[in-house]
This record gives structure tokens, C-alpha cells and sequence, in this order.
């Protein structure tokens, strides 16, 4: 197969949710119950852009507020705010720990930006056909 040809699908974060891209919603794969029962948590198209933002980001780096800001809000012609910005992070953060995900896999680091533990972070491709 030729590796120039697959496509992002999703993630898996710390082998217990999955990150379904194209259905914009996050999966639990864990066989345990998760916190509130729930399974499937669906995300409106700006939270699944902060999330795929945010794990896509080089590893080991501090991405900066205004960085997200503009690459999740500003660049899709939305109105961004730090305010706004803590508060879909902060839903996003109850989303992921309902699900099993550890509190601390996303650090907001004061006051510049947020940092990801991506050492839980996996990629996963799909290869679309080259015919």
C-alpha cells in the first residue's frame, strides 16, 4: 500500500476512547462502565476542531491560546474569545473524563495555553484506494 494514501480517521486516547472524526463524536472502548453510563459523547463541529487541534499539535509543546484561537474559531470566520475558549475546553475536559480519560490529559498552562499528555495519543489512519 502506498502510504501517501490514507487519511486521517481519528485518535485513541489512552487505549480507552476513541476519537470518531467524521461522526464527530468520541467512543468509549472501555469495557468498564464509564462514569455516567454513556458510551457515545457526540461534539458540536467547533469542539471536534479544538480536539483534533489539540492532539494533532507537535508533542511536547505548549500550544498557545491565541494559536488555537485562530486555527479553531477565527480561521472558520467565528468570533473567538479566552473566554470562550475556557469554556468549550472545560466542556470538552467533562466530555473526556466521563468517558475514563484522566483529568490531567489536558494542563492548562496559565496564562498562555494548554499542554496535551500525547504520550496516550495515538493516530490512526484508514489507506483509501489508489484505483
Amino acid at each position: 500500500m502506498d502510504s501517501d494514501n490514507k487519511e486521517l480517521f481519528g485518535y485513541l486516547i489512552d487505549n480507552k476512547v476513541l476519537v470518531d472524526i467524521k461522526n464527530h463524536r468520541l467512543i468509549s472502548l472501555s469495557s468498564e462502565k464509564a462514569i455516567d453510563e454513556k458510551k457515545i459523547v457526540g461534539l458540536r463541529a467547533t469542539m471536534m476542531r479544538l480536539l483534533i487541534y489539540v492532539l494533532s499539535a507537535e508533542p511536547e509543546r505548549i500550544i498557545s491560546n491565541d494559536e488555537i484561537m485562530f486555527y479553531v474559531w477565527d480561521s472558520y470566520k467565528l468570533s473567538s474569545s479566552n473566554q470562550r475558549l475556557w469554556q468549550v475546553m472545560q466542556s470538552l475536559e467533562k466530555k473526556l473524563i466521563q468517558l475514563g480519560i484522566d483529568e490531567e490529559f489536558i494542563v492548562r498552562v496559565k496564562p498562555s495555553g494548554y499542554y496535551i499528555k500525547h504520550n496516550i495519543v495515538t493516530p490512526l489512519y484508514y489507506f483509501t484506494s489508489s484505483i
